[in-house]
């Protein structure tokens, strides 16, 4: 296996090496190219050739990849081999790792909040007001009185992401929605704003809150229009018939659209109003 050059030194063929060391030609290459291994190279046929000593040093680079380190942090220490560099190295990585986690734990609660939104939904039926409770609901909302399906609505949207990103909001990504002063009935509403639902309460510029309360909520199907103008009606003569006295104009919850289903027939929206 050894290709011995010396009394003194031992080499190992790349070929060799990439076993010994269970890794690729790939990476070796990257690290040869990052400072990290210095193999002898043949010039006359480019054949390398490493040393027992390369073999502690990769060892010790994947050591240090898998704790966290970078490879430009890796290449600082090797270079110096001061415990104070290694310290600090180590509090660096700490940090980064942590904040690895906590970014990891978000991306699984919003995971799972859009999967058990998303489910309820699909389960409720379709057309059919139901009176239901709602807890607290925070959102950013912008003003709009325009297309919901133009440049408008599109730049509303970006707007309000843009915002979230630089205040640091928690969004729920999944959710985009609008809001009208009206009351359900035949007609299409004028919508006053476009909503996208905050995690937890953020008080800002943007901030509007719907409180914990009854409402009348339902499900339709279908492209926004005109489907959903005949369920604005179905809404009207509920509350019509029940004499509920409502609280807020139409809230209307885009549920599964466009960049869940390419099919216009499978879209779902819900309406809610609260009500006394």
């Amino acid at each position: 296996m050894f290709l011995h050059t010396s009394q003194n030194e031992t080499y190992f063929s790349i070929g060799e090496f990439v076993k010994l060391c269970r890794t690729t030609r790939a990476t070796l290459y990257h690290y040869e190219r990052q400072g990290l291994l210095s193999p002898f190279v043949n010039q006359q046929n480019g054949y390398r050739f490493y040393k027992l000593y390369d073999y502690y040093i990769f060892m010790y680079v994947a050591h240090l990849t898998r704790i966290g380190f970078s490879l430009h942090e890796i290449r600082q220490y090797i270079s110096d081999k001061r415990l104070e560099t290694y310290l600090r190295s180590l509090e660096i990585s700490r940090v980064r790792l942590a904040e690895q986690q906590e970014q990891l734990r978000l991306r699984n609660e919003r995971t799972q909040r859009g999967f058990r939104v998303l489910n309820r939904s699909l389960a409720q039926p379709i057309n059919l007001p139901q009176i239901t409770y709602r807890e607290e609901e925070h959102f950013l909302r912008m003003p709009f009185n325009g297309n919901l399906n133009g440049k408008d609505c599109i730049c509303c949207q970006a707007k309000l992401r843009q915002y979230a990103a630089k205040q640091n909001i928690d969004i729920q990504g999944h959710f985009l929605g609008c809001y009208s002063d009206e009351l359900p009935s035949r007609q299409p509403p004028t919508f006053s704003y476009i909503l996208m639902k905050m995690n937890e309460r953020c008080d800002c510029e943007y901030h509007f809150s719907r409180p914990a309360g009854v409402c009348i909520s339902m499900y339709y199907k279908g492209p926004f229009t005109p489907e959903g103008d005949a369920a604005y009606g179905v809404m009207e003569d509920y509350i019509k018939k029940h004499r509920f006295a409502a609280l807020s104009g139409l809230f209307v919850e885009d549920v599964v659209g466009p960049f869940i289903s390419a099919d216009p027939s499978e879209y779902i929206a819900e309406m809610s109003v609260l009500i006394q």
